[in-house]
Protein backbone atom coordinates (compact mmCIF):
# COMPACT_ATOMS: atom_id res chain seq x y z
CA UNK A 1 0.00 0.00 0.00
CA UNK A 2 1.39 3.18 -0.91
CA UNK A 3 0.69 6.83 0.85
CA UNK A 4 2.05 9.98 -0.11
CA UNK A 5 1.61 13.77 1.11
CA UNK A 6 1.71 16.20 -1.24
CA UNK A 7 0.56 19.68 -0.95
CA UNK A 8 -2.47 20.17 -2.70
CA UNK A 9 -1.95 22.85 -5.23
CA UNK A 10 -5.61 23.83 -6.53
CA UNK A 11 -6.46 24.40 -2.60
CA UNK A 12 -8.08 27.50 -2.44
CA UNK A 13 -8.83 29.76 0.68
CA UNK A 14 -11.51 32.42 -0.65
CA UNK A 15 -9.61 36.02 -0.95
CA UNK A 16 -12.15 36.87 1.77
CA UNK A 17 -11.95 34.39 4.25
CA UNK A 18 -7.71 35.59 4.11
CA UNK A 19 -8.56 39.03 4.83
CA UNK A 20 -11.00 38.67 7.42
CA UNK A 21 -9.63 39.53 10.99
CA UNK A 22 -11.51 36.93 12.62
CA UNK A 23 -10.08 33.33 14.11
CA UNK A 24 -11.63 31.27 11.43
CA UNK A 25 -9.31 33.11 8.75
CA UNK A 26 -6.34 31.58 10.85
CA UNK A 27 -6.63 28.61 9.05
CA UNK A 28 -3.62 27.29 6.45
CA UNK A 29 -4.19 25.00 2.97
CA UNK A 30 -5.50 21.97 2.83
CA UNK A 31 -2.85 18.96 2.82
CA UNK A 32 -3.63 15.69 1.55
CA UNK A 33 -2.25 13.10 3.90
CA UNK A 34 -3.57 9.86 2.43
CA UNK A 35 -4.21 10.16 -1.96
CA UNK A 36 -4.06 6.80 -2.65
CA UNK A 37 -6.35 5.02 0.02
CA UNK A 38 -10.10 5.18 0.34
CA UNK A 39 -11.10 6.66 2.92
CA UNK A 40 -14.51 6.40 4.46
CA UNK A 41 -14.82 8.25 8.15
CA UNK A 42 -11.77 10.04 10.11
CA UNK A 43 -11.82 10.84 13.92
CA UNK A 44 -9.43 10.93 16.62
CA UNK A 45 -7.59 8.49 18.83
CA UNK A 46 -7.82 9.64 23.06
CA UNK A 47 -4.06 10.29 22.06
CA UNK A 48 -4.23 12.69 19.49
CA UNK A 49 -3.36 10.69 16.41
CA UNK A 50 -6.27 9.83 13.32
CA UNK A 51 -8.30 7.17 13.58
CA UNK A 52 -9.94 5.92 9.95
CA UNK A 53 -11.36 3.46 8.19
CA UNK A 54 -11.01 2.68 4.53
CA UNK A 55 -10.32 -0.41 2.42
CA UNK A 56 -12.46 -2.21 5.51
CA UNK A 57 -10.38 -1.64 7.97
CA UNK A 58 -9.39 0.23 10.60
CA UNK A 59 -6.52 2.68 10.77
CA UNK A 60 -3.97 4.54 12.61
CA UNK A 61 -1.55 7.31 11.80
CA UNK A 62 -0.06 10.33 13.12
CA UNK A 63 -1.38 13.88 11.59
CA UNK A 64 1.27 13.95 9.03
CA UNK A 65 0.34 10.35 7.88
CA UNK A 66 3.47 8.97 9.17
CA UNK A 67 3.52 5.66 11.20
CA UNK A 68 0.37 4.50 9.50
CA UNK A 69 -0.68 1.12 11.17
CA UNK A 70 -3.87 -1.15 10.64
CA UNK A 71 -5.10 -1.82 13.87
CA UNK A 72 -7.92 -4.62 12.55
CA UNK A 73 -10.21 -5.25 9.69
CA UNK A 74 -13.68 -5.90 9.17
CA UNK A 75 -15.73 -7.11 5.79
CA UNK A 76 -18.05 -3.66 4.87
CA UNK A 77 -16.45 -1.37 7.85
CA UNK A 78 -17.64 2.21 7.39
CA UNK A 79 -17.17 3.93 10.65
CA UNK A 80 -15.32 3.77 13.90
CA UNK A 81 -14.48 5.78 17.13
CA UNK A 82 -12.18 5.17 20.06
CA UNK A 83 -12.95 5.62 23.98
CA UNK A 84 -10.46 6.63 26.40
CA UNK A 85 -9.76 2.89 26.85
CA UNK A 86 -9.01 2.34 23.45
CA UNK A 87 -12.00 0.12 22.56
CA UNK A 88 -13.13 0.81 19.12
CA UNK A 89 -17.09 0.46 18.37
CA UNK A 90 -17.34 0.86 14.44
CA UNK A 91 -20.73 -0.06 12.03
CA UNK A 92 -20.38 -1.71 8.77
CA UNK A 93 -24.13 0.43 7.81
CA UNK A 94 -26.07 -2.11 9.45
CA UNK A 95 -25.01 -3.53 12.76
CA UNK A 96 -22.68 -1.93 15.51
CA UNK A 97 -19.72 -3.49 16.84
CA UNK A 98 -17.35 -3.35 19.55
CA UNK A 99 -13.67 -4.52 20.06
CA UNK A 100 -10.36 -3.88 21.24
CA UNK A 101 -7.89 -1.86 19.11
CA UNK A 102 -6.41 -4.68 17.89
CA UNK A 103 -9.78 -6.19 16.87
CA UNK A 104 -9.85 -8.77 19.67
CA UNK A 105 -12.75 -9.16 22.09
CA UNK A 106 -15.22 -8.38 19.51
CA UNK A 107 -18.95 -8.63 19.59
CA UNK A 108 -21.78 -7.20 18.42
CA UNK A 109 -23.87 -4.31 20.08
CA UNK A 110 -26.90 -3.88 17.65
CA UNK A 111 -27.78 -6.55 15.31
CA UNK A 112 -31.64 -6.08 15.33
CA UNK A 113 -32.21 -8.09 11.88
CA UNK A 114 -35.38 -4.97 11.32
CA UNK A 115 -32.99 -2.14 11.43
CA UNK A 116 -30.35 -0.51 9.70
CA UNK A 117 -28.04 0.34 12.85
CA UNK A 118 -25.37 2.69 12.21
CA UNK A 119 -23.54 6.11 12.43
CA UNK A 120 -21.39 4.91 15.56
CA UNK A 121 -19.41 7.34 18.26
CA UNK A 122 -18.72 7.76 21.69
CA UNK A 123 -19.67 10.10 23.37
CA UNK A 124 -17.42 11.69 26.80
CA UNK A 125 -19.12 9.67 29.15
CA UNK A 126 -18.59 6.53 27.11
CA UNK A 127 -22.15 6.17 26.06
CA UNK A 128 -22.26 5.49 22.34
CA UNK A 129 -24.83 7.36 20.27
CA UNK A 130 -26.24 6.02 16.80
CA UNK A 131 -28.80 6.17 14.53
CA UNK A 132 -31.53 3.46 13.11
CA UNK A 133 -33.50 2.90 10.04
CA UNK A 134 -36.62 1.03 10.37
CA UNK A 135 -36.94 0.36 6.59
CA UNK A 136 -40.19 -1.75 6.56
CA UNK A 137 -42.47 0.98 8.43
CA UNK A 138 -40.36 4.42 7.75
CA UNK A 139 -39.51 5.01 10.99
CA UNK A 140 -36.21 6.83 11.89
CA UNK A 141 -33.80 7.06 15.10
CA UNK A 142 -31.41 8.55 17.09
CA UNK A 143 -30.28 6.32 19.82
CA UNK A 144 -28.20 5.99 23.03
CA UNK A 145 -26.81 2.77 24.76
CA UNK A 146 -23.97 1.75 27.08
CA UNK A 147 -20.53 0.85 25.92
CA UNK A 148 -21.61 -2.59 26.73
CA UNK A 149 -24.86 -2.10 24.47
CA UNK A 150 -27.75 -2.33 27.39
CA UNK A 151 -29.65 0.41 27.96
CA UNK A 152 -31.11 1.22 24.74
CA UNK A 153 -32.98 4.39 24.63
CA UNK A 154 -34.29 6.46 21.94
CA UNK A 155 -33.71 10.19 21.86
CA UNK A 156 -35.36 11.42 18.47
CA UNK A 157 -37.82 9.49 16.11
CA UNK A 158 -39.18 10.73 12.58
CA UNK A 159 -41.42 9.33 9.65
CA UNK A 160 -40.23 12.21 7.24
CA UNK A 161 -36.28 12.63 7.84
CA UNK A 162 -33.47 10.36 8.17
CA UNK A 163 -31.04 11.26 10.87
CA UNK A 164 -27.54 10.89 10.55
CA UNK A 165 -23.85 11.54 12.04
CA UNK A 166 -24.71 12.39 15.19
CA UNK A 167 -21.86 14.07 17.68
CA UNK A 168 -21.78 15.24 21.37
CA UNK A 169 -20.56 17.86 22.46
CA UNK A 170 -17.37 17.88 24.12
CA UNK A 171 -19.19 18.67 27.62
CA UNK A 172 -21.67 16.02 27.17
CA UNK A 173 -24.67 18.02 26.87
CA UNK A 174 -25.50 18.76 23.30
CA UNK A 175 -25.86 16.18 20.15
CA UNK A 176 -25.41 17.49 16.56
CA UNK A 177 -26.74 15.77 14.08
CA UNK A 178 -27.99 15.92 10.59
CA UNK A 179 -31.56 15.07 8.87
CA UNK A 180 -31.96 14.28 5.14
CA UNK A 181 -35.18 13.18 3.19
CA UNK A 182 -36.97 16.42 4.85
CA UNK A 183 -36.16 18.81 2.23
CA UNK A 184 -32.48 19.54 1.37
CA UNK A 185 -30.42 18.54 4.59
CA UNK A 186 -29.80 20.60 7.29
CA UNK A 187 -28.05 20.48 10.90
CA UNK A 188 -29.89 20.23 14.64
CA UNK A 189 -28.50 20.40 17.77
CA UNK A 190 -30.20 19.30 20.69
CA UNK A 191 -29.59 18.10 24.54
CA UNK A 192 -28.27 15.06 25.34
CA UNK A 193 -31.54 13.68 26.55
CA UNK A 194 -33.41 14.72 23.24
CA UNK A 195 -35.07 17.21 24.50
CA UNK A 196 -35.03 20.60 23.15
CA UNK A 197 -33.70 19.98 19.51
CA UNK A 198 -33.19 23.68 17.33
CA UNK A 199 -32.10 24.29 13.70
CA UNK A 200 -28.94 25.24 12.86
CA UNK A 201 -29.01 25.65 9.11
CA UNK A 202 -31.57 27.55 7.37
CA UNK A 203 -34.06 25.84 4.66
CA UNK A 204 -31.81 27.16 1.79
CA UNK A 205 -28.95 25.73 2.66
CA UNK A 206 -27.56 22.16 2.06
CA UNK A 207 -25.54 21.07 5.05
CA UNK A 208 -24.46 18.00 6.71
CA UNK A 209 -21.69 16.54 9.13
CA UNK A 210 -21.22 18.85 11.49
CA UNK A 211 -18.09 18.15 14.19
CA UNK A 212 -17.48 20.16 17.36
CA UNK A 213 -14.33 21.86 18.36
CA UNK A 214 -12.99 21.23 21.61
CA UNK A 215 -14.34 24.05 23.33
CA UNK A 216 -17.62 23.79 22.40
CA UNK A 217 -18.18 27.15 20.79
CA UNK A 218 -17.62 26.31 17.34
CA UNK A 219 -18.67 23.54 14.35
CA UNK A 220 -17.41 22.56 11.59
CA UNK A 221 -19.68 21.18 9.07
CA UNK A 222 -19.98 20.14 4.68
CA UNK A 223 -22.16 22.55 2.98
CA UNK A 224 -23.09 22.60 -0.61
CA UNK A 225 -21.92 25.35 -2.56
CA UNK A 226 -20.58 24.21 -6.48
CA UNK A 227 -19.47 21.09 -4.55
CA UNK A 228 -19.52 20.36 -0.81
CA UNK A 229 -17.15 22.54 1.08
CA UNK A 230 -15.98 23.23 4.83
CA UNK A 231 -17.63 25.95 6.62
CA UNK A 232 -17.47 26.95 10.38
CA UNK A 233 -20.21 28.37 12.70
CA UNK A 234 -20.82 29.16 16.53
CA UNK A 235 -22.76 26.60 18.13
CA UNK A 236 -26.30 28.93 18.01
CA UNK A 237 -25.58 28.37 14.26
CA UNK A 238 -24.44 31.96 13.87
CA UNK A 239 -21.40 33.89 12.29
CA UNK A 240 -20.85 30.90 9.33
CA UNK A 241 -17.71 30.87 7.45
CA UNK A 242 -16.25 29.06 4.68
CA UNK A 243 -13.03 27.97 4.81
CA UNK A 244 -12.28 25.90 1.38
CA UNK A 245 -13.59 25.58 -2.00
CA UNK A 246 -11.88 22.07 -3.46
CA UNK A 247 -13.15 21.13 -6.46
CA UNK A 248 -14.50 17.66 -5.07
CA UNK A 249 -17.15 17.33 -2.35
CA UNK A 250 -15.29 17.91 1.08
CA UNK A 251 -16.73 15.83 3.97
CA UNK A 252 -16.63 14.47 7.76
CA UNK A 253 -14.81 17.16 9.04
CA UNK A 254 -13.54 16.84 12.53
CA UNK A 255 -11.55 18.93 15.14
CA UNK A 256 -7.99 18.05 16.57
CA UNK A 257 -8.27 17.40 20.16
CA UNK A 258 -5.78 20.75 21.05
CA UNK A 259 -8.17 22.47 18.22
CA UNK A 260 -5.50 23.52 15.66
CA UNK A 261 -6.68 20.89 13.18
CA UNK A 262 -9.46 20.14 10.53
CA UNK A 263 -9.09 16.86 9.43
CA UNK A 264 -11.20 16.02 6.45
CA UNK A 265 -12.45 13.25 3.21
CA UNK A 266 -12.76 14.44 -0.14
CA UNK A 267 -14.55 12.97 -2.70
CA UNK A 268 -13.10 13.67 -6.25
CA UNK A 269 -10.91 16.06 -5.14
CA UNK A 270 -7.58 14.20 -6.06
CA UNK A 271 -8.86 10.83 -7.47
CA UNK A 272 -12.11 10.50 -9.30
CA UNK A 273 -12.24 6.66 -7.77
CA UNK A 274 -10.97 7.04 -4.39
CA UNK A 275 -11.54 9.42 -1.42
CA UNK A 276 -8.61 11.71 0.19
CA UNK A 277 -7.94 12.43 3.58
CA UNK A 278 -6.55 15.78 4.07
CA UNK A 279 -5.64 18.17 7.22
CA UNK A 280 -5.85 22.21 7.40
CA UNK A 281 -4.38 24.05 10.57
CA UNK A 282 -3.85 26.84 11.98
Amino acid sequence: MKFRKILVGFAVILPALLACESEEANWGQPVVIFDEFNVSQVSFTPDGKLLFVGNNAVFQAETDGSDVTQLFSFEGIRRASMNDERRVVFDNGADIFIANENGSDQRALADDPELFEFAVSFAPDGEITFTTIDDANQKFGIWRMKADGTDKRQLQSSEKGIFRHPRSSPDGKKISFFVTGDGKPYINVMNADGTDRKRLTSSDDTSRQASWSPDGGQVVYSRMTETFDLWTMNADGTAAVQLTSLPGDEAKPVFSPDGKLIVFVCFGCVNEELSSLHVMSR
